[in-house]
């Protein structure tokens, strides 16, 4: 994600966008961890105590990608100003 932010941050200079709505885009894609348990450390801890399994993930896990999928870019589009 850190690699990132700086080419995203150039790439929003060149069109003319406000580099902000560039990095939160960045920043919460890289957050999107919900399909499966070694997307995210905190998934692989719960997931041998908590005797998950990996269609888990996949089934709990489809419908807050698709909030979030549908959610965030409005977030950042009402949130970060212009110019």
């Amino acid at each position: 994600m850190l690699l990132l932010l700086p080419v995203v941050a150039r790439l929003a200079e060149g069109l003319h966008q406000p580099p902000l709505m560039f990095i939160y885009v960045v920043v919460f894609a890289a957050s999107q961890s919900f399909l499966s348990p070694i997307g995210y450390q905190t998934n692989l801890l719960v997931y041998s105590p908590g005797n998950y399994r990996f269609l888990d993930f996949l089934r709990f896990g489809w419908p807050l990608s698709l909030l979030y999928c549908l959610l965030i870019p409005l977030v950042i589009l009402h949130t970060v100003p212009e110019g």
